[in-house]
């Protein structure tokens, strides 16, 4: 008896000078990856500025260094005239500058700041609609494996039949073949853990397909997105990380948008949590309601202006009040 209780007082010993130094040495560390420099409203500035985009991750560290770019958290953006850190997109540039430019490269980079180009904001704003349903299925994806309800499993059918298999054959070999040599039954036994990981692991791509593309493509329905938008939206999710573009595919969706036919857009399921993704149907609806003769202020020339104004009609300054726009009207 003294001897198990040895035995065991060790092996707790055992782990704990493990596990406290693996603590220390091993962790979780935020990493940044220079994306290129774009035209973006500083909010600081108040102002078009040049801005550095910067690629947001959390990897795995070892004393301190990253293993890696990690899993995508966000983008920041940082201005080089003053220096502040706000929130960003990347996929709302165009492209990015290899090197800062006295002048905000506009035109390359983010052509929907310029007043004069409308073509270049009506396309914006049509792929943001997009885009915002392809996210609001990523965040449904976050509130399923990150903050999942206390018991809650993601055992689908192959999972199940895999592990019962797993372990049910070597069982049923042993008894129906007793003379079967054992390492049959430990080369069965290892092959079905490694089929039943790998089922695991390709879980959140079978719930996607049979749960959420379904949902995104009602979703899509009232926006009738073609087949390149679709894809180039899917390319760009790829691009900066985002798993989801890898679970589903341009084709299966048009398939699945137009059995779902020209339905009002309809919410993704279980999505409790705020996306701080703006949804322009709102925003365009209240817009229509504002009285006409509402003022108010611009916040960067301080010049008294209609209080729906989608811009400021004063020549010198010529600020963008877009639902994406830094800066919104004030009123008075």
């Amino acid at each position: 008896m003294s001897g198990n209780i040895s035995l065991g007082g060790l092996a707790v010993l055992g782990v704990l000078v493990l596990y406290i130094p693996y603590r220390i040495i091993v962790g979780e560390k935020e990493t940044r990856r220079p994306l290129g420099y774009v035209a973006e409203n500083c909010p600081q500035c108040k102002v078009v500025r040049t801005v550095q985009l910067n690629r947001v991750g959390l990897a795995q560290s070892v004393f301190g260094i990253p293993l890696g770019e990690g899993t995508p958290q966000g983008f920041s953006a940082q201005c080089v005239t003053c220096a502040s850190v706000f929130e960003a997109q990347a996929m709302d540039y165009l492209a990015f500058e290899a090197t800062p430019s006295a002048f905000p490269p506009v035109g390359k980079t983010n052509p929907r700041l310029n007043p004069e180009n409308r073509t270049a904001q009506a396309a914006y704003e049509r792929a943001c609609l997009i885009r915002t349903q392809f996210l609001r299925a990523k965040q449904a994806m976050v509130d399923r494996y990150e903050g999942g309800a206390k018991g809650e499993h993601h055992m689908d059918l192959p999972i199940l039949v895999s592990v019962v298999a797993t372990c049910g054959l070597p069982i049923w070999l042993g008894y129906t073949y007793s003379d079967t040599p054992l390492w049959i039954d430990a080369a069965l036994f290892g092959l079905g853990i490694v089929v039943s990981l790998f089922l695991v692991y390709t879980e959140p791509r079978r719930y996607f397909g049979r749960e959420l593309t379904p949902a995104l493509a009602k979703a899509l329905a009232s926006l009738k997105p073609s087949g390149e938008e679709l894809e180039a939206c899917l390319q760009r999710l790829k691009l900066y990380g985002d798993r989801i573009g890898n679970f589903v595919t341009t084709p299966r969706l048009l398939e699945e948008i137009s059995a779902a036919g020209p339905s009002q857009a309809q919410d993704l399921p279980d999505l409790a949590v705020d996306m701080q993704v703006p949804d322009h149907l709102p925003e365009l609806a209240m817009d229509l309601e504002l009285d006409k003769d509402a003022r108010g202020m611009c916040p960067n020339c301080e010049s008294e202006i209609p209080l729906n104004s989608p811009q400021c009609p004063n020549q010198k300054c010529n600020a963008l009040f877009g639902p994406h726009s830094a800066w919104q009207v004030r009123p008075v």
